[in-house]
């Protein structure tokens, strides 16, 4: 990630994949779901700091996380369950 005042790399879920197919869709829909619960709008996004950013990343990572764990493409209703809004 590089913001206007910070850089920062991070890493992926340490997991034993089943399949990578879906991860990329479930990662992006990750970050869109952390941007919608932190109610961010697009003039906000250059004044987010370093923390905001690390929930919004750490959803993509958990979503994409999760999906490679399965043969499915797509989230479990369990797992969407603990990030309702």
């Amino acid at each position: 990630m590089r913001g206007e005042h910070f850089s920062k790399h991070y890493e992926a879920r340490s997991i034993e994949p089943v399949s990578t197919v879906g991860a990329g869709d479930n990662f992006n829909a990750g970050i869109l779901f952390g941007l919608l619960r932190a109610r961010v709008r697009r003039v906000d996004l250059p004044t987010l700091n370093e923390r905001d950013w690390d929930a919004i990343i750490n959803c993509g990572l958990d979503f994409a996380a999760e999906v490679c764990q399965s043969y499915d493409n797509y989230l479990s209703v369990e797992f969407a369950e603990k990030y309702a809004l």
